[in-house]
C-alpha cells in the first residue's frame, strides 16, 4: 500500500488484518521503524525476520504486515557501486525477505505479505518487481 504520509496507508492495513484475523488467519503486524532502529545490530534484524517468518509459517495461514517497509529496505541505486552499509542492509535484507517467502511457499505454507511505503521508489526495487 502506497501513498503519502498521513494518508492512512496503516489504518486500512490494520483494518484488512483485523477482518482476516476474525476469518482464522494469525494477524501480524511489525514495525520497520522499530526493528531498522539505528544501532541496532544487523544480526539482530536479520535473526527478527526469520523469527516472524517461522512463527507465521508455524501458525499458518498468517498474515503478516510489514509497516514502513521502506525503513527496513530503502532504494538503492541500480547500478551503484560502493553501497553504503545502510544500502548494503537492505540489498541483503530484500533478498533474504523474497529467498524466505519463496521458501515458504514452495513447502505450502499460506502466509500473505502486506506492507506500507511512500511510494514504490522508496523501497528496494527487487521487493516491488516481485510477483
Amino acid at each position: 500500500v502506497t501513498g503519502s504520509s498521513g494518508t492512512g496507508k496503516t489504518m486500512l492495513c490494520r483494518s484488512v488484518l483485523a477482518g482476516l484475523g476474525c476469518e482464522g488467519a494469525l494477524p501480524l503486524e511489525v514495525s520497520c521503524t522499530k526493528l531498522g532502529q539505528p544501532g541496532r545490530k544487523f544480526k539482530s534484524v536479520q535473526d527478527s525476520l526469520h523469527a516472524i517468518l517461522r512463527f507465521a509459517c508455524w501458525h499458518s495461514p498468517s498474515v503478516i504486515f510489514l509497516d514502513d517497509l521502506d525503513a527496513l529496505c530503502p532504494a538503492v541505486e541500480q547500478g551503484a557501486m560502493n553501497l553504503s552499509v545502510t544500502e548494503e542492509r537492505s540489498v541483503f535484507l530484500s533478498e533474504m525477505l523474497l529467498d524466505a517467502l519463496a521458501g515458504l511457499r514452495a513447502c505450502g505454507s499460506r502466509i500473505a505479505l502486506m506492507a506500507t511505503l511512500p511510494d514504490q521508489s522508496a523501497v528496494h526495487q527487487v521487493l516491488c518487481c516481485h510477483p
